[in-house]
């Protein structure tokens, strides 16, 4: 079961630059960032979250596959609101990691 299906709505963007346009403009809850994704990176854009800015508040779920960039991400960007998943994942998986993460 997806996140959809529990009733959350969801926004899709293709690239870094994307995301973060529709972050500003969506203001959603929590956002999920691949740590590879086109145009502007993940480090780049999380850079944006957690400050005193019209980001601040979003929590940010990074998805990996290189479980060892964790702990750069925890030092250069330093955020409350800053969650971890490893690939490969399930739906179910993740809705229970955001859920537990930034919804308790």
């Amino acid at each position: 079961m997806g996140l959809e299906d529990r009733g959350a709505k969801v926004f899709q963007a293709h690239n870094g630059d994307e995301a973060l346009e529709m972050a500003r403009g969506e203001k959603p809850d929590f956002v999920t960032l691949d740590i590879q994704m086109p145009g502007m990176g993940a480090v780049e854009v999380l850079s944006h979250f957690g400050d005193q800015g019209d980001l601040n508040g979003i929590c940010v779920c990074v998805i990996s596959g290189r479980p060892e960039l964790r702990r750069f991400l925890v030092d250069k960007i330093p955020n409350d609101c800053l969650g971890f998943i490893d690939k490969p994942f399930t739906a179910e998986r993740l809705v229970a990691y955001l859920e537990e993460t930034f919804c308790s």
